[in-house]
């Protein structure tokens, strides 16, 4: 039996790992989180640092593993980019390509020398520096550090915020740089959304597009659903620069995940990967296309990319991040009776980050455009604390 390793640990794993045994793999799961959640549906378990390459090509010697493949954390993505210099361990982007996309300092860097659609900005490893450029900016922007995920560390800066708290948030996102490096950008006053794409010879072969939204945390996606409102216009723009960059960066075939708002019908770049979007998105995918996103993602990941790709009408789906307003233990949640539940994954009844911690991962399903635009799904579902 041909053996195959994910590294991570997290829920997002679970669909690939399952896709894997399908597919007839022996498959381990490699994470220092003992705990992970995706570890009991592996075949066995290895703790190891999935961000130390010499560490892992250890592992994979020592088990004689085949293939090595990403978990939903982009330092896997990067292990896997650069194991696959030194080893044939699937189809992956060389490293120096990994880092351009996966870190946002680099990323800027790339998309505005290449006018490639992104907010105006600039990048900064020195706090002066980075106070006289937000000092002199002529409208709200966004901090953040090059090297963060889910919103740690993202911040908005008002045009007309005092000195002091501007320098605050500065430094914060400093902090919250291991690299120490940030990413100054203008504040885009638009709606947001995702394009999931399947890339093949540098041209967009598959494409999945949705609406989000956000609850308590700006910067942590609450919900995404089946897009509902987007022009195509504004889709074509959006697949017109994912396959410039595809050009210009020889991306390798496979998924690209791009996070993206709209403004004034204009597509901007957010931040992009090439590892599996978190929260179970691939379901989302799933549920609403017929498409099994997951074993098309892991096919490119070794290779295997003669695929032909089978979409049925898209069902109207919301993929539904449960979040508390409060720490504490949850007793139980409750859905609104006229809401279709067509699955539901209970995730933590012990809160203790409400606004970065996920309660559980629900997908409603709506039978009509205009009932899932008029619905609140934030307060679709209640909540009820232990006393």
């Amino acid at each position: 039996m041909i053996k195959i390793a994910l590294l991570g640990s997290g829920i997002g794993d679970v669909p690939i790992v399952k896709a894997a045994k399908k597919m007839g793999f022996f498959v381990y799961t490699i994470s220092k989180n003992k705990n992970g959640v995706v570890h009991k549906y592996s075949d066995e378990y290895v703790c190891a640092d999935y961000t130390d390459t010499d560490e892992i090509l250890s592992v994979i010697n020592k088990h004689n593993i085949k293939y090595v493949i990403p978990g939903g954390n982009d330092k896997s993505y990067l292990t896997c980019a650069s194991l696959a210099q030194k080893k044939d361990i699937g189809n992956f982007d060389n490293f120096f390509t990994a880092e351009i996309l996966h870190a946002k300092h680099l990323f800027k860097i790339f998309a505005l020398n290449e006018n490639i659609s992104v907010p105006e900005g600039g990048v900064f490893n020195d706090i002066q520096k980075a106070l006289n450029y937000i000092l002199e900016f002529k409208s709200d922007a966004v901090v953040k550090p090059s090297d963060s995920t889910s919103g740690w560390g993202v911040e908005k800066i008002f045009k007309n915020e005092n000195i002091n708290s501007k320098k605050e948030k500065i430094f914060n996102a400093f902090k919250s740089s291991s690299i120490k490096k940030i990413v100054i950008e203008k504040f885009i006053n638009g709606s947001n959304h995702a394009i999931s794409v399947i890339i093949k010879n540098r041209k967009v072969f598959f494409y999945f597009v949705d609406d989000e939204y956000y609850y308590l945390n700006p910067y942590k996606v609450a919900g995404a659903m089946t897009d509902v409102t987007l022009d195509k216009k504004v889709i074509i723009k959006i697949i017109k620069e994912i396959e410039t960059i595809a050009d210009k960066l020889r991306l390798k075939d496979g998924l690209l995940h791009v996070q993206f708002m709209v403004e004034n019908d204009k597509p901007y770049i957010i931040e992009l990967c090439r590892r599996t979007p978190g929260d179970l998105y691939v379901e989302l995918v799933r549920l609403s296309t017929s498409v099994d996103y997951a074993e098309i993602i892991l096919k490119f990941w070794l290779g295997l990319n003669d695929i032909e790709i089978k979409q049925k009408d898209k069902k109207l789906i919301v993929r539904h991040c449960v979040m508390a307003n409060k720490n504490g233990q949850i007793e139980s949640y409750a859905f609104q009776d006229n809401m279709k539940v067509v699955k539901n994954v209970l995730l933590s009844t012990d809160i203790k980050d409400y606004l970065n911690e996920n309660v559980a991962i629900v997908f409603f399903e709506c039978n009509s455009k205009e009932k899932m635009k008029k619905i609140d799904f934030n307060k679709a579902v209640k909540l009820k604390y232990k006393d």
